[in-house]
């Protein structure tokens, strides 16, 4: 099933985002317990800073036991679901038991927006053993 605003193309099973949007990196793979650990609280918040230029900010926690660095991604949708945005960025150095801020930027096609949906994409720092970025 194809995300509304999106467009897939059936030859390459490649799903494409609307003209003029730009989509985020694919993440490397993080382990869904572990994404799972960095829990998004509260509602996000976008707003225009110049032209088409977006920042969303929110609170993040870690749930974990080890410090964390988490990489988020923004989406934007209009009232009828098309996606009008998108946002990235990453929580630094997130303590366990902690909350954090996070801004994330990015661009837009329209000047208003009905939803916006924050995710996490990546963890990175303390994971598999390693304890550096």
């Amino acid at each position: 099933m194809v995300a509304a605003g999106m467009i897939a193309c059936s030859a390459c099973a490649l799903t494409l985002p609307p003209v003029g949007v730009a989509a985020p990196p694919p993440p490397a793979q993080t382990a869904p317990a572990l994404l799972a650990k960095i829990k998004l609280l509260g509602h996000p918040v976008a707003r225009l800073t110049v032209g088409t230029q977006v920042r969303v900010q929110g609170m993040a926690m870690n749930a974990d036991s080890k410090q964390h660095d988490a990489f988020l991604s923004a989406t934007l949708f209009n009232g009828q679901g098309s996606v009008v945005g998108h946002a990235l960025g990453k929580a630094e150095d997130l303590k366990p038991g902690r909350k954090v801020a996070y801004t994330l930027t990015g661009s837009v096609t329209a000047a208003s927006w009905a939803m916006v949906r924050v995710k996490v994409t990546r963890v990175t720092e303390n994971v598999g053993g390693a304890g550096t970025d």
